[in-house]
């Protein structure tokens, strides 16, 4: 089995991908998240990656989990979904409230197109789903309680490689393959209310609308009035907060000790190695055990929810050695104990933009917790490739 993660130069957004090959020769291609700088570099980047430069046939997609809907993590899935109709769409589950927050938070975002993105998210989340006929869209629940990844039996496994899954609503921890040891894990936390009264009643009151109104009605309701009266109101409801359902994604091998495995281009300190077995890894002085385990984390709230992140993937947390850093290193989503255990990760964001992300004290804060992430940005000469045979 072979198995090529690539973390692409997409600047301030996500897009990344697993091409996984099993022993057979059947090749299964996934993507988390597929946003980036703007709409423009976004499609001109996935023309590129969907069609072969040698022959020009068309990439198979099997598999894309969205951590949010946020326009930075979302503005290339429109195209995604029309070019290629990936078989399958997973998506976290969000209460109608939620939905608000995402059209609500993308129109502040002042990207041009954003009606195209609130216009998918509305049909996604709405009563349009038939525009996307060829894919199935499956969404995660929220995780039930306090609760760990089930690793023994067939409890909640499903295997795309055969008959798939007929169901629209599946449940966090549902261990995702395609006939391989392989399994993506996907996690959407548990949402807490910011407050008493919902978002949605909330923009009614603040906007002084008396009527009920839908998803699509949000662009007609807020287009006269100015941007910064809305971000006053988005933010005396939010404050610094506002992405606490970001879906997780575990990548790897449930039980890694059972495998041998090799590695190129993925150790965290020495780009050309060759890591052999999860005992031992004598490619660099990294002082652990290397496993191709990964945890893709979108804009993960850490800051409030690492502790439930570590609990439902406690047993698995330990094989960890890549880890996405959330939020492209944004402070307010650091939290120490999110990186007790990977050596290595990434970080997805733009050369110049207006946030100033990573912020260096979260940079140097990680560091010190013995993690050592690499940033990549828009250039093409920061991408990361990894590539293991097991």
């Amino acid at each position: 089995m072979e198995l090529t993660r690539i973390i692409h130069p997409v600047g301030q957004g996500g897009f990344y991908t697993e091409t996984l090959k099993n022993n057979n020769g059947d090749e299964f291609n996934v993507v988390y998240d597929c946003g980036g700088n703007n709409k423009t570099f976004m499609e001109n980047y996935l023309e590129r990656f969907i069609y072969d430069s040698a022959n020009r046939r068309k990439k198979k997609i099997d598999a894309v989990f969205i951590s949010h809907l946020h326009a930075d993590h979302t503005n290339g899935l429109k195209y995604l979904l029309d070019k290629v109709y990936p078989r399958y769409l997973f998506l976290p589950q969000l209460t109608e409230d939620m939905v608000f927050e995402v059209l609500f938070h993308n129109t502040l975002s002042g990207r041009t197109n954003v009606q195209e993105i609130n216009g998918l998210i509305t049909d996604l989340y709405g009563q349009n789903r038939d525009n996307y006929v060829a894919t199935r869209i499956v969404r995660v629940n929220p995780i039930d309680g306090e609760s760990s990844v089930d690793l023994e039996g067939d409890n909640n496994s499903i295997d795309l490689s055969a008959e798939g899954i007929s169901d629209s609503v599946i449940r966090s921890g549902s261990k995702i393959h395609f006939g391989t040891p392989w399994f993506y894990i996907p996690y959407n936390p548990p949402v807490k209310p910011r407050k008493a009264v919902s978002f949605y009643d909330f923009i009614k009151t603040e906007l002084n609308i008396s009527y009920d109104f839908g998803y699509s009605d949000l662009p007609n309701i807020v287009k006269n009035i100015p941007t910064k009266t809305l971000r006053q109101i988005y933010a005396s409801y939010f404050d610094s907060n506002h992405n606490a359902y970001s879906m997780t994604l575990f990548s790897g091998l449930m039980k890694p000790h059972y495998y041998l495995f090799e590695c190129y281009s993925g150790c965290p300190f020495q780009w050309h190695c060759n890591c052999r077995n999860y005992f031992d890894c004598s490619c660099c002085d990294c002082r652990r055990t290397c496993t191709p385990n990964c945890i893709y984390t979108g804009d993960f709230e850490a800051k409030e929810y690492t502790s439930n992140l570590k609990e439902f993937y406690k047993p698995l947390w330990e094989t960890l050695s890549y880890f996405q850093v959330p939020h492209h290193g944004s402070r307010n989503n650091y939290h120490p104990e999110l990186y007790d255990s990977p050596i290595g990760g990434f970080i997805s964001v733009g050369e110049k933009n207006k946030y100033r992300h990573p912020n260096i004290d979260t940079l140097i804060n990680i560091h010190q917790q013995g993690c050592c992430p690499l940033v990549v940005t828009e250039n093409p000469s920061t991408i990361l490739v990894q590539h293991f045979y097991i």
